[in-house]
């Protein structure tokens, strides 16, 4: 996991270390799907959330799965959590 200095993200390995997950989101601003008005994306940061993996391991499975998109509906393409 690297942060924008370049090195590891401390805080993110602390939670990888007790055994718990993170999911990331990464956030931007503009950059729609009508590219035609010439509005450029501007990445405005990340959410980095952990998963308490000890206290409801399902569910946070189920969310890890979901973020990563790791399962999808064989139709739809839509992620399944």
């Amino acid at each position: 996991m690297q942060n924008p200095s370049g090195g590891p993200d401390l805080a993110v390995m602390e939670v990888i270390n007790r055994g718990n997950k993170v999911v990331f989101f990464d956030i931007a601003l503009g950059g729609g799907n009508d590219e035609a008005d010439g509005d450029e994306r501007k990445p405005l940061g990340r959410i980095k959330l952990e998963l308490f993996v000890n206290d409801c391991p399902k569910t946070c499975e189920n969310f890890r799965q979901y973020c990563t998109g790791e399962h999808t509906d064989p139709v739809t393409r839509a992620p399944l959590g």
